[in-house]
């Protein structure tokens, strides 16, 4: 069958399938899956089992062979006819950020309006996942002759530690080339390195119990988030000192774009901050309010001189600084740019203070280069630093065959010839295996609302990335004859 007459009845198949797969990104979104790390059969906990039960039991009603890496992860598969064939892959997860507050629409719910199907997951990465799956299924029903196995990733802590991922490489031979839909299109050629530490202090001396004392700060319910809401809760013997801070909520800015709010709980006095959700890649799309509330607290009289100093650190030397400037650790290059910083969580109680920061550096750089920089500053203030992951940067020649091929499906699709591959401070399934790359399934120009309230994705950019993805295994793991 020539290629172009092939193309047209995958779209026609996809176009058929149309109500199947609005139905099951329904269900999918409709389960909460968030990871949370436990013991036993459910490693990643209930939710994320049972999403991927549902996507396992999808793929073999479909007549595909499946696979578990136990409750770790696995995958769905279309096979070649040689046995003996190469792989592609197609790395999707299955778990997503949480939710958080302040939706206009259910998270779960997969509401369509005015062209957009809302949920948590919608774009990263279940609606993506889900075109996956239905992209492998117009391809094995139109027929053609595979010369590569298709299988379909499903990773259930991508938003965590990778363990999953870790423990299905260690069960299952890895593929020989492949893409995670995880991302932007056109094509990811290359990602900065990504890192979590914590910088800690321990509190030695203990505030008057007459003054202002902060029993507890908490904002960030991920790292890999811009925090879009923090609350500290203060408390005084003294009425008159909580005055003072009512009197700085007032005087705040009404043109700072994150929220300060006051009130009495009991005997206490609660400090709530609002700001912006982001992806902790692009913090400069939210508004951190963390950072929001820290700058409140600064010029309050806490009884603590540690928590004072700590706040006046955090102020100071991160603030709302994105690059690390201050901190000691901004590294640039000419590929990737600069270095990325998000304090995606914050803690400070009467005896310790952490905040959790995640760091994107550039492709030519290093995470000991990081460390190396901050280390001057964290000790003259006395502070510790606990590191967390570190995932290195991958890169891609723009000449790759890999790239090119994906950039010519792109390019066939949407029309945009004027694109080039995109180097990202995101962070993919792609650095789990060797020659694979991020591919959509955010285009150029749609709002980019991973990690926010109100994740959505276009309806019609659902089918057309369906389209895109079958295309692309067309041309990847077909037959010449046939792919030509």
């Amino acid at each position: 069958m020539a290629a172009k007459a092939y193309l047209e009845q995958l779209r026609k198949s996809i176009d058929a399938g149309r109500e199947a797969q609005i139905k099951t990104l329904r269900e999918l979104i409709g389960i909460e899956s968030v990871a949370e790390y436990q013991e036993g059969e459910m490693p990643f906990g209930e939710g994320v089992q049972k999403a991927f039960d549902y996507m396992m039991a999808l793929g073999e009603s479909m007549g595909f062979t499946t696979f578990r890496a136990g409750g770790y992860g696995g995958h769905i598969q279309m096979d070649a006819e040689d046995p003996e064939a190469e792989t592609l892959a197609i790395i999707c997860h299955l778990d997503t950020v949480p939710a958080g507050d302040g939706w206009s629409h259910d998270p779960f719910g997969c509401e369509e309006e005015d062209g957009f199907f809302y949920g948590r997951g919608v774009s990263d990465d279940k609606g993506p996942c889900v075109a996956a799956l239905y992209a492998m299924k117009a391809v094995r029903d139109s027929g053609v002759p595979l010369k590569r196995s298709v299988r379909l990733i499903l990773g259930l802590d991508e938003e965590g530690d990778w363990k999953g991922m870790e423990a299905y490489r260690k069960a299952c031979d890895p593929p020989d080339l492949g893409f995670t839909p995880d991302a932007d299109f056109p094509v990811i050629r290359g990602e900065k390195g990504i890192m979590v530490f914590d910088i800690a202090k321990k509190f030695s001396r203990i505030g008057a119990d007459a003054g202002l004392r902060l029993i507890k700060l908490e904002g960030g319910t991920a790292v890999n988030m811009v925090p879009g809401r923090a609350r500290a809760l203060l408390r005084a013997d003294n009425p008159k000192l909580y005055e003072k801070v009512q009197l700085r909520e007032e005087s705040w800015p009404a043109t700072d774009p994150c929220r300060i709010r006051t009130r009495r709980t009991g005997k206490s006095l609660e400090v709530a901050a609002v700001g912006q959700p982001a992806h902790g890649a692009h913090p400069q799309d939210g508004r951190n309010a963390v950072t929001a509330l820290m700058a409140f607290l600064e010029d309050l009289p806490l009884s603590s001189e540690d928590a004072a100093e700590f706040i006046h650190f955090y102020n100071t030397c991160i603030g709302s600084e994105l690059d690390g400037s201050s901190l000691g650790c901004r590294l640039e290059d000419a590929v990737s740019g600069t270095t990325v910083v998000n304090v995606g969580l914050a803690e400070i109680n009467r005896e310790a203070a952490r905040i959790t920061i995640n760091v994107r550096y550039p492709i030519s750089a290093t995470a000991a280069q990081i460390y190396q920089g901050m280390m001057p500053l964290l000790e003259a203030h006395g502070l510790g630093i606990v590191k967390g992951k570190d995932e290195k940067p991958i890169c891609f020649d723009e000449e790759d065959p890999l790239v090119k091929t994906l950039m010519a499906v792109y390019a066939e699709h949407t029309g945009d010839v004027g694109s080039a591959p995109i180097i990202t401070a995101g962070g993919t399934y792609a650095r789990a295996f060797d020659n694979v790359v991020a591919f959509g399934a955010l285009f150029p120009g749609d709002p980019d609302l991973m990690h926010q309230r109100d994740e959505r994705m276009p309806v019609a950019r659902f089918f057309q990335q369906t389209a895109i993805y079958a295309d692309a295994i067309y041309r990847l793991a077909a037959r010449e004859e046939n792919a030509s």
